[in-house]
């Protein structure tokens, strides 16, 4: 080495530690001055959960959540809007009748009265429950209190203790629980009749209990005993029945389902397979389900039990487990796909078709009714199915075994009042059906299309693809009409008289309900400048404002750009851009950019201030550090995932450049999951953005598409061919994976990379970020990638959220603005100088 090149070397040595010093001095006082303020705003947020109005109307009751303190139950008195009652750290609360309320502080009960104000209190308590039906309080005890179970009537008169309850279940109107003393014993009252009755005591511990469906009403009971789990159904007349299934007793896991007979209960019954140990785990392309080299899968059979018949009718295996649906012994299933090579085969696609079939369980038949892939909707009482195929709407008539189709738009949606009426919403109109008659009439209509807000679904949500929608035309439908230019208006709307709510609003309106006693419409509104509000409007149409939400005071000035243009497809896409509060005409700023799919639904959600994100992103704290934030929606085209990702940012990214105070030089892209693959595509073929965040994503689809899944068991190449991948089958379009893989020119990227990824992700192998690490480590690029021990798919701790937010938030300071007091940064960038 000669004495010049010696010198350079001195030079630069002295250059950066003289530029570290002045990191570690100054820049550090100016990031922890940011990060207090970033704290300060975080803490002041405040959200508005659990809307609730008492029966009279008078008191408005919610819970009040925070950052990091403990909830608070608030409660406006309407006679006094002065008047706001706060109780500090709630578990369970539950309003009752008029004036009353009853609130669970830790172990600590109140059963208040919110007009007196007199409270009466429990101590050490487990959980309370209060019947509107029987008008009982149910409190249930500690081991302090040896888990004694009280009883009381309206008035808080005792009406009967037990001692030792280990394990209480709340029906509709009944409390089933179980007394442990000298064996086991359960019991249920019934809040209505008040009555008290042992159902089933015994020696051995219960495992389960359920009411059946069957109509005398009699209970399930599984008891555990040495060789496992035994069935037993007790009735009406107190007989002790035990199942008895291929001469087994005894079972390792029993479920009871809902059942459509009478006469029978519908159990899921489990019983284990030996499974012999061995060093060796031996895979064959026969096997179906893959779970069961990693544990131990039961054999599961769905049986119909007859009690009082001694009768055990199997299900046929061809079928999968279905549902009960009606009270004539009817259940809908569909054919299992025997064709399928893995149990997600499919899962995604837009065309899967199912067999669908209703089971008679009266006869043991199955009768077809159609190739089906959309959404099933079921009448009340069963008589009725209705669905959607190929665009068009088809009627079937279980009874007659008969369909037709029916002339209604593709979007519209049966909403059912009796088990022959549904009244449909379909475009502008709400419309009335007799499904016997085939009678249509128009009830009303409207100048945008209208959703029914006041349905119930009595269908688990387990079976997501199928519904029962019901109203009660008795009651006032509340209706959201939707208006032009992103705005709604809601109306009520009984015995042809519809009653205008709130008109024309850009506000996210939420848990709207109506009081008959006071007339009033109650209901929490929020946009993405205005925190939660609960407001309140009178029938007589005077409005008023309940309650506001905290929020800090730079909340009303921030604002909110949409900008436009047209995906792969010619879809009319958007992408929303906030101004941060500080925006000024004459200043350019930076833009921070996170995408996924389509989000311009989020346009009116409050952008409340938080570390408490998964994925390390909260649109807030970007806003409030100086930067513009954009969310542009993004639609998958024929070429691609990725290249169409990248059609899509750069339409957008040319619609921002309308926007002249937005630095077009300091632009960077954020990315998590499936965005986070987009973000590694986008990197390698981009010179648009000055920085990259991409976190728990893919860079090898190639790899990952024939990968194993470990959160599901399953092949991966499911979500590739037909979820959010849309690439098709990798035989027949291997150039299409080509194309659109980061891994194969990551050594194109041009600007600096942050890669995150939680080591416990079962969704997203971390290898994959690693993988990606490695190859911009290789092709010499700028790059840092963090790894959170024991993580997740998103990030669960709190402590390491708020390490991610403010990692992003630093990383683009840096590259985007130019502050340079980021210690973990300038480590990986001092080889410059």
């Amino acid at each position: 080495m000669d004495s010049s090149s010696g010198n350079d070397v001195i030079r630069k040595s002295s250059f950066y530690l003289a530029f570290l010093l002045f990191v570690l001095i100054y820049g550090q006082v100016s990031g922890q001055e940011r990060l207090a303020e970033l704290e300060k705003l975080v803490e002041n947020k405040e959200d508005i959960y659990s809307l609730k109005v008492s029966a009279n109307g008078r008191w408005k009751v919610w819970q009040s959540v925070y950052e990091r303190k403990p909830p608070i139950l608030k409660i406006a008195d309407g006679r006094n809007h002065n008047s706001l009652v706060a109780i500090e750290g709630p578990s369970q609360w539950q309003l009752v009748d008029d004036n009353d309320i009853v609130v669970r502080i830790g172990s600590r009960l109140e059963y208040r009265n919110l007009e007196t104000g007199k409270i009466k209190e429990f101590q050490d308590v487990k959980a309370f429950e209060y019947f509107d039906a029987g008008k009982t309080l149910i409190v249930h005890y500690n081991n302090g209190k040896d888990n004694a179970l009280e009883i009381y009537d309206r008035k808080l008169n005792l009406i009967q203790g037990f001692s030792n309850v280990i394990w209480i279940k709340v029906f509709e109107k009944k409390l089933a629980f179980v007394v442990e003393s000298d064996g086991n014993s359960l019991m249920v009252f019934d809040s209505v009749s008040k009555n008290i009755e042992k159902v089933w005591s015994g020696k051995s511990a219960i495992n389960l209990f359920h009411e059946s469906d069957m109509k005398d009403n009699g209970w399930i009971v599984v008891v555990k005993e040495k060789e496992g789990l035994k069935t037993l159904y007790v009735g009406k007349d107190k007989i002790v029945r035990e199942l008895s299934f291929d001469g087994i007793l005894y079972f390792d896991k029993v479920k009871p389902m809902a059942s459509s007979n009478e006469k029978a209960v519908y159990l899921s019954l489990d019983k284990a397979r030996d499974k012999p140990k061995s060093d060796i785990d031996l895979w064959y392309s026969s096997d179906y389900n893959l779970t069961e080299h990693f544990r131990n899968v039961p054999e599961q059979q769905f049986v119909l039990w007859f009690p009082t018949e001694n009768k055990v009718v199997k299900m046929d295996e061809k079928y999968n487990e279905g549902f009960a649906f009606g009270r004539s012994g009817l259940f809908l299933k569909s054919a299992i796909d025997t064709l399928k090579v893995d149990p997600y085969d499919k899962k995604a696609a837009a065309t899967s078709f199912a067999e669908i079939f209703v089971y008679d369980s009266n006869s043991n038949e199955h009768f077809y009714i159609d190739s089906v892939a959309e959404h099933i909707y079921l009448s009340p009482q069963g008589n009725w199915i209705t669905y959607l195929k190929n665009g068009r709407w088809v009627l079937y008539n279980v009874i007659r075994k008969s369909k037709q189709f029916l002339n209604y738009d593709k979007n519209a949606k049966p909403y059912f009042y009796s088990d022959n009426d549904a009244v449909w919403t379909s475009g502008r109109q709400l419309l009335s059906h007799n499904f016997k008659t085939q009678s249509v009439y128009e009830i009303v209509r409207f100048d945008g299309d209208v959703e029914i807000l006041n349905s119930e679904n009595r269908i688990p949500t387990k079976y997501y693809d199928k519904s029962s929608p019901t109203i009660n035309l008795g009651s006032k439908l509340l209706l959201k009409v939707k208006k032009k230019d992103y705005h709604y208006s809601y109306y009520s709307w009984k015995n042809g008289k519809s009653l205008a709510i709130i008109s024309d609003v850009d506000d996210l309106i939420t848990d709207l309900t109506f009081n008959n006693v006071t007339g009033a419409f109650v209901w929490k509104a929020q946009n993405y400048n205005r925190s939660p509000v609960v407001m309140e409007r009178y029938f007589t149409g005077k409005l008023s404002n309940v309650y506001t939400s905290a929020q800090p005071e730079t909340t009303g000035r921030i604002k909110m750009k949409r900008l436009f243009y047209k995906g792969p497809n010619g879809d009319d896409l958007t992408a929303l851009v906030y101004l941060p509060p500080d925006f000024k005409e004459d200043k350019k700023y930076p833009v921070a950019v996170f995408i996924y799919e389509v989000q311009n639904g989020k346009s009116n959600r409050y952008l409340a201030p938080s570390f408490n994100n998964g994925t390390g992103f909260n649109e807030r704290l970007f806003l409030e550090s100086g930067f513009m934030v954009m969310l542009p929606d993004i639609v998958a085209g024929k070429d691609g995932p990725g290249i169409s990702a990248l059609q899509c940012v750069n339409k957008a990214l040319d619609e921002l450049l309308n926007i002249p105070q937005a630095d077009s030089k300091k632009v960077g892209l954020i990315g998590h999951s499936f965005g986070g693959y987009e973000t590694n595509f986008i990197a390698t073929q981009s010179d648009r953005f000055a920085a990259y965040i991409s976190g728990t994503s893919i860079v090898d689809i190639i790899n990952t598409s024939f990968a194993f899944n470990y959160g599901t068991y399953t092949a991966d190449y499911w979500r590739y061919e037909d979820g959010q991948f849309k690439l098709g089958d990798f035989v027949s379009d291997k150039e299409k994976y080509y194309r659109n893989n980061p891994l194969y020119y990551v050594h194109q990227i041009k600007s600096p990379m942050f890669l995150w990824a939680g080591t416990a992700d079962n969704n997203v192998n971390h290898e994959q970020t690693r993988s990606m690490f490695l190859a911009l480590r290789k092709y010499r690029k700028t790059a840092v990638a963090l790894f959170y021990k024991d993580e997740l798919h998103g990030l669960t701790k709190y402590n390491l959220k708020k390490d991610l937010s403010l990692r992003m938030i630093e990383w683009f300071e840096y590259f985007l603005m130019e502050r340079n007091d980021s210690k973990w940064i300038f480590k990986e960038l001092k080889g410059a100088f």
